[in-house]
Formats: C-alpha cells, sequence, structure tokens
C-alpha cells in the first residue's frame, strides 16, 4: 500500500511540472535570486530598489490555493534565504532571526495580499540595510575583537568571565590579548 501512495505522489508531481509547463509559469532564475541574496549580504540597500523591482512580489506559485497563504509561504521562502545572507554579511544570528521573526508575524497577521507583498518590498531592503550598518562598524576592528563582540553579543544573559570570552575567541585571558589591541 505504501508503494501505492509513492506512486500516487510521484503521479501528482509529474501532473503540477506538466500544468505548470502549459501554463509556462517560471520561477524567477536562480542567478537572478542569488544576485539579490548577494546585495544583501554587500549591505547595498540602494541596490535592491534599482535592480530588483520587477521580483518583488515573486510571481505566483503554485504552494496554496489561497491567495493570501500563497503569498504568505512566498514570503517565508524569501526571508529564510535572505536571513542566512544577511548572517553572512555580518549581522549576529540573533539580530537577524529576531528581525526575520519579527517581518514573518506581520506577514502572519497580514488581511490581504498586499499588505503581505509590501513586507516583501521592504524586507530585503531593511535586512540589507541592517548589514550595512553592522559592516559600517566594524570596519576597522580586528578579527579577534569581532568574533570577541559576537560571543558577547550572543551571550548577553549570562554571566560571562573574561576567561570564557578569551577560550571562546581562541585568545589567552588578559584585555589586551582578547580585543586583539
Amino acid at each position: 500500500m505504501a508503494g501505492n501512495t509513492t506512486e500516487q505522489a510521484f503521479f501528482a508531481l509529474q501532473r503540477c511540472a506538466f500544468d505548470r509547463r502549459e501554463e509556462q509559469w517560471m520561477h524567477v532564475p536562480c542567478n537572478i535570486e542569488l544576485g539579490l541574496l548577494e546585495i544583501i549580504k554587500r549591505g547595498e540597500p540602494e541596490n535592491i530598489a534599482r535592480n530588483f523591482s520587477g521580483i518583488f512580489p515573486p510571481p505566483d506559485g503554485h504552494l496554496s490555493p489561497t491567495p493570501l497563504r500563497q503569498a504568505v509561504y512566498e514570503f517565508i521562502a524569501c526571508i529564510a534565504l535572505t536571513t542566512r545572507f544577511a548572517v553572512e554579511g555580518g549581522l549576529t544570528v540573533e539580530t537577524a532571526y529576531t528581525f526575520s521573526d519579527a517581518y514573518i508575524q506581520s506577514a502572519d497577521a497580514a488581511k490581504d495580499v498586499d499588505t503581505v507583498h509590501a513586507l516583501c518590498r521592504k524586507m530585503p531592503i531593511g535586512f540589507a540595510a541592517k548589514v550595512k550598518r553592522v559592516q559600517a562598524s566594524r570596519r576597522n576592528l580586528s578579527m579577534p575583537l569581532i568574533r570577541t563582540i559576537d560571543y558577547i553579543d550572543s551571550h548577553l544573559h549570562n554571566k560571562l568571565t573574561l576567561s570564557e570570552i578569551a577560550g571562546a575567541v581562541n585568545r589567552i585571558p588578559s584585555c589586551r590579548r582578547a580585543i586583539g589591541r
């Protein structure tokens, strides 16, 4: 019986692919998505509106028969990738995921598709602006100091010792050495 279910799923996927080709429906090409994500990672909010306004909101997919739920699903897919590239650009994991959570909660509370699409246009610019600020604030800092700041930031609610911080960033517990002078 399990094989029958697997076979049914396979035929359903084939039918979906066939229908999409018949409708000439296409996803946004990966190279365009990656170009946008690289701009976010570099912290260039000004280049998003100029170069990528045509992909916000993304073309309608087929994740849900309900337009609002479809828009929310697309938004969540976009923000998941955006969050990871923002972390690669310098946002701390906690900052990026907290920012992401706030956006997702706003999308979840949206009462109409236009509100979700507006969030979809605003979100990458907001992430890129945050990355830009972080990169500017760290421009002249040493890697040991950046790792120290990140460690402290991710353990704000813990009682930290100099030895613990130094160990986390592979330094000896002396203030001068821990921050990389």
